[in-house]
């Protein structure tokens, strides 16, 4: 009779519903640039860019911002706008290193525009799509050569929602590029790998999976970068052991169990830096009925 009624326990913890998730945007930072100077050696541009990041209630996680769902609009006090806004992950991949701060980041620019010399603040509102996770998954292990442009294809399933429906993604893991590590040296490396994913969907992180010593680990970020034609690159960047046969076995982790959430966004920002509201709105999200 005990033995039975603790043999129930784990099913009824099991059974518990997962809260919904309230998520909410923070803003990070700004910056304008005047369009006198050099970046990455070309002349800059009048602009402005306004940097944020998600928050989410545990269990869940962030998984990505569906930038094409998402509707932002800038504009200063004078009601000034940009003739257009673009959005972007703020995560870069440079010739060997990548650099990013924090993640999951969004980057709000208005291009050839900046706020006029009277202007006393600056303000970013409208909707931000943000997809969340309540899982994460591995993927097979799959297997690419040592090889600039040479990739190893593979699935992860539930990855993606369609119509409020998770679908699998067939995409690739491709080494960017690699070098060694120590000049003149060959048996230690750095690797650049990319993954390509639909909008909407998340990657966590790459594993190494060393054959020899499947306890020994090795796990790089993959974090989002350019974004063209619906799809997001996810990159994440090594330095290993040279393996004798040139070939990296890797295993992806990524976003699984998937909701939508319409996050409102409204800041205010003064040119002195101080943050104020820009309204009232509130900051959690609402989920969909049909997970859209």
């Amino acid at each position: 009779m005990f033995s039975s009624v603790l043999a129930c326990v784990p099913v009824l913890l099991h059974a518990q519903p997962v809260s919904e998730p309230a998520v909410k945007a923070v803003i990070h930072s700004v910056n304008i640039w005047s369009g006198e100077g050099w970046f990455h050696g070309k002349d800059t541009v009048p602009h402005l860019t306004m940097h944020m990041l998600f928050q989410c209630t545990a269990p869940w996680k962030i998984a990505s911002v569906h930038l094409e769902k998402t509707r932002l609009d800038l504009c200063d006090s004078l009601g000034s706008r940009p003739p257009g806004v673009q959005l972007f992950h703020q995560a870069s991949v440079t010739e060997r290193w990548m650099v990013s701060p924090l993640r999951p980041w969004l980057s709000v620019e208005g291009r050839d525009w900046t706020p006029g010399r009277d202007a006393r603040w600056v303000e970013v509102r409208g909707t931000a799509a943000v997809m969340v996770s309540s899982m994460d998954r591995d993927s097979e292990v799959v297997s690419v050569p040592l090889e600039k442009g040479r990739g190893g294809p593979v699935v992860l399933e539930k990855a993606v929602l369609n119509h409020g429906k998770e679908e699998d993604v067939h995409t690739e893991l491709t080494v960017t590029n690699w070098g060694f590590s120590i000049p003149g040296q060959k048996d230690n490396v750095w690797v650049e790998l990319s993954l390509v994913l639909p909008d909407g969907s998340g990657a966590r992180e790459l594993e190494l999976v060393d054959r020899d010593n499947p306890e020994e680990k090795n796990n790089q970020s993959l974090l989002p970068g350019n974004f063209r034609n619906g799809k997001s690159t996810w990159a994440a960047f090594f330095v290993l052991q040279r393996p004798e046969d040139n070939r990296l076995n890797f295993r992806i982790r990524y976003a699984s169990g998937l909701k939508e959430a319409e996050v409102p966004v409204s800041f205010r920002i003064g040119m002195a830096g101080m943050v104020l509201p820009a309204g009232a709105a509130g900051e959690n999200c609402e989920i969909n009925g049909n997970g859209e």
